[in-house]
């Protein structure tokens, strides 16, 4: 996984998705692997969160870098270049 902050959508549990528990699914071949929160133990329930230090926020833009690493970030924290309006988009069509 990329360690991206991840956030349990059924209990707020929040970590990094290295910390997500990997199961086989039961019903099926082994091949299929459902991820559970480790706090509540629900399956597939996970928002991806704001990359930023101390934020939360479940990430609403995706960004990737000059380093070739992609960043999540929310509405809060989105790299300037890439705010777009609805004008702009309008008039760009």
């Amino acid at each position: 996984m990329s360690n991206s902050k991840v956030k349990c959508k059924t209990c707020n549990w929040q970590g990094v998705d290295d910390e997500i528990d990997i199961v086989e699914d039961p019903k099926h071949d082994s091949d299929t692997v459902w991820q559970i929160c480790p706090e509540c133990r629900d399956a597939e329930q996970f928002n991806i969160c704001c990359d930023e230090p101390n934020c939360w926020k479940v990430a609403t833009c995706g960004s990737p870098t000059l380093s070739n690493v992609y960043r999540h970030t929310c509405d809060k924290h989105i790299p300037k270049d890439k705010i777009t309006t609805v004008f702009e988009i309008e008039i760009n069509s």
